[in-house]
């Protein structure tokens, strides 16, 4: 069997290939039998390089999906700025919510300026803990005129020769993790209309563990083994090990809002945002594709209650990224003049099917019908619905301490266990 890390098989630089690094075996042994060494090099090849495409490019695409969901700051002025006998005086304002949006705007020629940091350490897909993943690779299914001459019977059916049988089953443990420091800037261009630049500096870490092991059906001796010999076989690999970091621009984002209708108590708004793939797709810092959502924005205010409603689409670049339907509800609540409390649930509905499909189980028919399953990702929706909880603190010096964390509701997508999120924003 050629040895898989001799496949033709696109290696990407960065992070990324390291991911796929975990995924190259050496088996010494050959699917040879006594047709001899024209058989050679037809094993596990075919299947790891076609089936592990499709399952390293879903992880991928998962990931990456999850990286363009990453938020900043909303643009809400906690402050504002009155003169009384030539003296600013700052005041106390609605502090609004801090992952969702409200439909006021900042006003003309008021600014905002705000640094957020958001760690996000991955743990699931789709549920499965990404610790603990397990993924099937069967044999390929040898036919043709030299086959059936090479073992005595008909290479048709797929389980003849025996060895076709034979599964590598490979287990793999990640531990990635990304941070993003993102610096803001929200300008009022008018009274109704404001301008955001977003630009995030991001940090990634990936660790991982992979150990491969031949489960044959029959045997000895063994067609297929990592080392050793054909009647005294190894048939677990090596541990595979990879252990890397990078840092850069992450991907930069452009918004604007637009006012619509504004009282008292209630007030509406539009807003566009933008996001360019500026990150390294292969550092896992971007995710190297253009992301753009809009929403509609509709927010009240009752006393120190103030909720609020974001309801819009979300449009990803590329053949791998869902289009999404995104909805937010939730509230502010000012506690004191020095704390205010916000909460929203957040949630994307996939728009039609996954394009993130999993490779289909491979059926055996000889010497009986049996099944491989070739992963134990689920083969689900990726639909993603987060709970928020948060706190903002003005401070004496007119600067606003916010923290934030998110936690999942539902198994859909790349997710972590839970998000902290930690923001000082200034607005004059």
């Amino acid at each position: 069997m050629i040895p898989l890390d001799s496949v033709p098989f696109e290696r990407p630089s960065g992070l990324r290939g390291s991911l796929r690094d975990l995924f190259l075996f050496s088996p010494q042994g050959a699917s040879v039998g006594p047709g001899g060494p024209q058989l050679r090099g037809i094993g596990f090849g075919a299947s790891v390089v076609g089936t592990n495409r499709l399952l390293i490019q879903f992880l991928e695409s998962a990931i990456a999906g999850n990286l363009s969901n990453i938020p900043f700051t909303s643009t809400n002025a906690s402050f504002s700025v009155r003169f009384e006998g030539g003296v600013p005086r700052v005041e106390l304002a609605d502090p609004g919510p801090i992952v969702a949006e409200r439909a006021r705007t900042l006003g003309k020629d008021r600014i905002l300026v705000a640094m957020n940091y958001n760690a996000t350490g991955f743990r699931s897909i789709r549920g499965q803990d990404l610790g603990n993943l397990r993924f099937n690779f069967a044999h390929v299914n040898l036919q043709g005129e030299q086959c059936n001459t090479a073992f005595s019977g008909d290479c048709d059916p797929y389980g003849f020769p025996s060895f076709e049988n034979d599964i590598m089953q490979v287990d793999l443990g990640l531990d990635l993790k990304v941070s993003t420091l993102s610096f803001v800037f929200a300008y009022g261009l008018l009274d109704w209309l404001d301008a955001t630049v977003a630009l995030p500096v991001a940090f990634a870490s990936l660790e991982g563990r992979s150990r491969a092991q031949i489960l044959p059906f029959e045997g000895p001796p063994a067609v297929n083994f990592f080392d050793g010999t054909a009647d005294d076989p190894e048939l677990i690999s090596d541990p595979q090990f990879v252990n890397g970091s990078a840092s850069g621009v992450g991907d930069v984002a452009l918004r604007v809002k637009a006012q619509l209708k504004n009282t008292d108590s209630r007030s509406l708004a539009a807003l566009v945002e933008a996001r360019f793939p500026t990150g390294s797709e292969n550092d896992l810092l971007g995710s190297g594709e253009f992301v753009a959502r809009a929403l509609g924005i509709a927010s009240a205010r009752f006393g120190e209650f103030s909720p609020h409603i974001n309801f819009g689409f979300l449009h990803r670049g590329g053949d791998l990224l869902s289009n999404a339907i995104l909805a937010t509800a939730g509230f502010d609540q000012r506690l004191a003049p020095w704390a205010t409390m916000a909460i929203d649930i957040a949630a994307q509905f996939q728009i039609g099917g996954s394009v993130l499909d999993l490779p289909p189980t491979v059926e055996l028919t000889s010497p009986f019908r049996r099944e491989v399953t070739p992963t134990t990702i689920r083969d689900q929706r990726d639909d993603i619905v987060d709970a928020a909880f948060g706190f903002k603190f003005p401070l004496s010096s007119g600067l606003v301490f916010v923290v934030n964390s998110t936690w999942p509701l539902n198994d859909g997508g790349v997710r972590a266990n839970w998000t902290l999120a930690s923001a000082l924003e200034y607005s004059f």
